[in-house]
C-alpha cells in the first residue's frame, strides 16, 4: 500500500510515451490489484496502518486536483470487500507539479504522480526538486546513460530499471531530510564500532603510563 520508504511516489517520463505508460499503468491497476485482508493469497493491496492515513491521502489528492492535477485513476478512501478496514484506492495523479502537497511530502500511501520531462537535465532537475534524497530509479536501455544521470542525483541508492531492492553488499543511505546514517555492507558498521588509535614512539630510557 506504498507504506515502504523507498516506494516509487514520482514519476517523470518523456512526453513520447506518456499516454502509453498511463494507459497500461491504469490497465494494470484494474486488472490486477485487489484490495483485501494481507492474510488472504489473493490480495495484493493492504490496509493503511495508521488510522488518518486515508483522510490524509484523500486531502493530498484533492490539492492535486485544485491545482490542476488529473486523477486517472482511484483517489478516495476504501474497505475490502466486506465493507470493512481502512484502504485507500490505488491512485494515479498526471500533470503532477513539484509543488503539489503529495509530490512534497511523502504521501507514504498508493499514490503516484506523473509528470513529463523532455530531457534528461529536465528530469533530473525534477529528480532533485525535493526535500528528500533516499532512492531514485532509472529506466533505460543505456547503463552509461544511467551512470551520467545518477551522478546528478541527490539521493543515497540509484536504480537502473528496477526500484525497492536491496542488497546487503551496498550501503543503505540517504540525502537530505532522508537520514544521515548507514546501514548495509562494511559501511555500515562505522556507525556501531569506534576506532582506536596506537600512537607509539619507542624510546630506551622511559616507560610511562598515563591515563585521562
Amino acid at each position: 500500500a506504498g507504506q515502504s520508504c523507498c516506494s516509487i511516489e514520482r514519476i517523470f517520463i518523456h512526453s513520447r510515451v506518456h499516454d502509453e505508460f498511463v494507459r497500461l499503468c491504469k490497465e494494470y491497476i484494474k486488472n490486477n490489484v485487489q484490495i483485501g485482508n494481507p492474510l488472504d493469497e489473493k490480495t495484493t493491496l493492504g490496509p493503511m496502518t495508521l488510522p488518518e492515513a486515508p483522510i490524509k491521502l484523500q486531502s493530498q489528492v484533492e490539492d492535486a486536483v485544485n491545482q490542476g492535477g488529473k486523477v486517472i485513476c482511484g483517489g478516495l478512501p476504501s474497505t475490502d470487500e466486506n465493507g470493512k478496514g481502512r484502504f485507500f484506492e490505488p491512485t494515479i495523479v498526471t500533470e503532477a507539479q513539484s509543488d503539489f502537497d503529495f509530490m512534497l511530502n511523502e504521501s507514504f500511501g498508493p499514490v503516484v504522480g506523473i509528470n513529463i520531462a523532455e530531457h534528461d537535465h529536465e528530469a533530473i532537475k525534477l529528480i532533485n526538486d525535493t526535500q528528500f534524497g533516499l532512492t531514485a530509479s532509472i529506466f533505460t536501455k543505456s547503463a552509461n546513460r544511467a551512470e551520467s544521470i545518477a551522478k546528478e542525483l541527490k539521493v543515497g541508492t540509484v536504480f537502473m530499471n528496477r526500484c525497492e531492492y536491496i542488497d546487503s553488499h551496498l550501503p543503505w543511505t540517504a540525502r537530505k531530510n532522508s537520514g544521515k546514517g548507514i546501514t548495509l555492507s562494511k559501511y555500515g558498521f562505522h556507525a556501531v564500532t569506534r576506532p582506536k588509535s596506537y600512537n607509539f614512539v619507542f624510546s630506551k630510557s622511559c616507560l610511562l603510563y598515563t591515563s585521562d
